[in-house]
C-alpha cells in the first residue's frame, strides 16, 4: 500500500511538473485523434476529494473528475463520484 502510494505520489508529481513546463505551450489541437482525450480539457489536481485527511490525486476532464489511482501497480483514471467514495470507504475497489 505505501509503495503504490509512493508511485501515485511520484509519478503525479510527474505529471504536474511536465503539465506545467507544457501546459502554456499547449493551444487547441487542430489534427488530434479523436478517439484520445483533447489535451487541452485535462486538468490535473490534488485534494482532499473524500475527507479523509489525505490528498488523493485526481484529472478533471470536460468538468468531471478522476481519480488517478494505483491500479496493480498501473495507472488508471477512476471516475470519482459518491458511490464511489461510498464503495471504497466500506472495503471496495
Amino acid at each position: 500500500m505505501t509503495n503504490d502510494y509512493i508511485r501515485g505520489a511520484i509519478t503525479m508529481g510527474a505529471v504536474m511538473i511536465v503539465q506545467s513546463i507544457i501546459s502554456p505551450k499547449i493551444s487547441a489541437p487542430r489534427n488530434y485523434n479523436l478517439e484520445y482525450v483533447n489535451p487541452t480539457s485535462i486538468e490535473f489536481n490534488v485534494a482532499d476529494k473524500d475527507s479523509d485527511g489525505k490528498k488523493e490525486s485526481y484529472a478533471k476532464i470536460n468538468g468531471k473528475d478522476y481519480l488517478f489511482k494505483m491500479v496493480n501497480g498501473e495507472p488508471k483514471l477512476v471516475p470519482y463520484s459518491l458511490e464511489y467514495k461510498i464503495k471504497t470507504s466500506m472495503g471496495g475497489k
